[in-house]
């Protein structure tokens, strides 16, 4: 399989397109000596060698195409993480930009490239002035960056004249010292921001010129917004202003983010009440606009990222392709990235149908609290129906999003079904609804396979192999204690609220990684009909009470060689 890098693919591309230059060249001279003869030939032999340069120069761009691709290989060979970036990998710090009687003082050091940052905010009472120091290493040596800015009020006359429009009055502030261009407000929102939701085009291209790139992609703590909010946020959905495209235009002008970085950041704006998950579909309009003319790799990964929580199934749709069809193309390429549509559409429809698998009576007006509608089917049954025997049962390991308290799992679309569900259900709905969640889900499951043309004997006998052979641990002790070390996406505080909506699930925060609970896959029965299909798993409890005393029955360490009996 080639590289999915853009860097890869477009050189790629332009050395075939050179390569198909110089083959047509090459029989338009052959066509030539081949239809004359005797001095015409010999004539037609010396035009030819006249214009060689063409030849030469058609020569000259394949080797030069050729050079660039072998570049390319090998950005992509060094930049074997470039799917694998996640927030955490950065050094990142819980900054605070609120008054401070005694100040504050935060270091964060990142383990896997050895960059730290740190952040010092002087007490209140003797200065607004904030200071960041980072340290990045690079080839040769060490980079670092040091800024003073200020940590200043929401009503401070410098925001005072970026709501105006005074751009003078702007540069006067500036010029004076009496604000700096990285001047944060108490929520830790730039000047950048406050540009933007006011609608302030000049005022935008101001602070971007004077360095305020940065802010567009920062993170702003739990309550404040970036600078990329106000576009998405403010316009009207169906008829925005002109002049809230052209701030978004400008800002996407000035970014120089990886895509996939990019598509973390597009869930950023996932919103509750938008049941049309439309903010998401503006972001990627307006931020993304190429989204659809990069790499397979990119759309396949946005869809993984949105089978957990899209309220919408046109949504996942359109973030895998603008036509919103399912090709075999589309699946057999996934199978062999990382982010099978097979398995997305198992974690999609499981993590869903699981919560019409509980009793619970809903009233009219709490319609959508059910996450679930048969369209969810139709999804499934639109990428089986594609599907070949392989994409059924292709291995793949699957990362949930933090805010999931399953471990990372292993295994075959089968075992994303229950995954998924698992992912609905842990760890604090009620265990007596566990046996009868994952049965339904897996007889769903099958019975939709086999309206798309699956033989569930032949299905079944594989599944049952290979989870005897390879998976009966995927969601065991062992599973969950490798997951602790994993890094995985940042679910944003706002599309948690969204994935557990019900009522008496309110208190969930109250549990952590230590109430995961193991549970062992022991045997898949099945059977020519899907009411024949069963999961045989048991809880592991007494993994839980071994830890227990474990922790109760700890001797004594006591120093090989010392006075003391152990």
């Amino acid at each position: 399989m080639l590289p999915t890098f853009s860097l890869v693919q477009d050189n790629l591309r332009a050395s075939m397109e050179a390569l198909e230059l110089l083959r047509q060249n090459a029989d338009h001279i052959s066509s030539k000596l081949e239809v004359k003869t005797g001095l015409r030939r010999k004539v037609a032999a010396v035009k030819i060698t006249i214009g060689k340069e063409t030849s030469d120069g058609l020569t000259t761009r394949l080797n030069e195409s050729i050079s660039l691709l072998s570049l390319a290989l090998q950005a992509w060979t060094i930049d074997e993480g470039h799917l694998s970036r996640k927030p955490k990998d950065d050094a990142r710090l819980n900054k605070k930009y609120t008054a401070s009687r005694f100040g504050r003082f935060v270091v964060a050091y990142t383990t896997t490239t050895g960059a730290w940052q740190a952040y010092l905010q002087l007490p209140s009472w003797l200065s607004s002035s904030v200071y960041e120091l980072q340290s990045t290493p690079t080839g040769c040596g060490w980079m670092y960056n040091y800024r003073v800015y200020n940590a200043i009020s929401s009503n401070s006359k410098i925001i005072q004249k970026i709501t105006e429009g005074d751009k003078d009055g702007i540069l006067e502030l500036f010029k004076a010292r009496e604000a700096s261009p990285f001047d944060k407000d108490e929520r830790g929102q730039s000047l950048l921001y406050h540009a933007a939701s006011s609608k302030n085009f000049d005022i935008c291209k101001l602070l971007l010129r004077l360095g305020l790139r940065e802010a567009l992609v920062e993170k702003c703590g739990p309550y404040g917004k970036s600078p990329l909010a106000p576009p998405v946020f403010d316009p009207s959905r169906s008829h925005p202003d002109k002049i809230w495209l052209e701030i978004a235009g400008l800002f996407q002008s000035y970014m120089d983010e990886p895509e996939t970085s990019m598509l973390l950041r597009m869930f950023e704006y996932h919103r509750t009440c938008d049941y049309g998950d439309e903010y998401l579909r503006i972001f990627r309009q307006r931020f993304l606009p190429k989204y659809y003319h990069g790499p397979l790799i990119h759309r396949l990964e946005a869809f993984r990222l949105g089978s957990f929580h899209c309220q919408d199934y046109n949504t996942l749709r359109l973030l895998l392709a603008e036509d919103q069809k399912f090709t075999s193309f589309d699946v057999s390429e996934s199978s062999g990235t990382g982010f099978s549509l097979v398995h997305s559409i198992a974690v999609a429809f499981s993590i869903r149908f699981a919560d019409e698998l509980i009793p619970f009576k809903r009233d009219w007006i709490m319609w959508w609290l059910s996450p679930f509608r048969d369209v969810w089917s139709d999804m499934v049954q639109g990428v089986a129906s594609v599907a070949i025997v392989k994409d059924l049962h292709i291995v793949e390991k699957i990362q949930p999003w933090d805010a999931y308290q399953v471990p990372c799992w292993r295994g075959s679309p089968l075992i994303s079904v229950i995954g998924g569900a698992l992912c609905y259900l842990s760890p604090d709905v009620s265990f007596v609804h566990w046996d009868n969640v994952f049965q339904g889900c897996i007889q769903k499951w099958v019975s939709i396979l086999q309206e798309s043309g699956v033989d569930l004997m032949l299905y079944g006998e594989q599944e049952a192999a290979t989870l005897d052979k390879s998976f009966r641990s995927s969601f065991d002790a062992s599973a969950i204690e490798a997951s602790r070390n994993e890094i995985r996406n940042i679910m944003p505080r706002g599309n948690e609220r969204m994935t557990f909506r019900r009522a008496e699930r309110a208190d969930r925060e109250m549990w952590n990684q230590n109430h995961w609970v193991p549970i062992r896959l022991l045997k898949l029965k099945f059977g020519q009909t899907p009411e024949e299909w069963q999961i045989i798993w048991a809880p592991e409890f007494e993994c839980m009470a071994n830890e227990f005393w474990q922790l109760i029955e700890k001797g004594e360490t006591t120093m090989p060689g010392s006075w003391v009996d152990g």
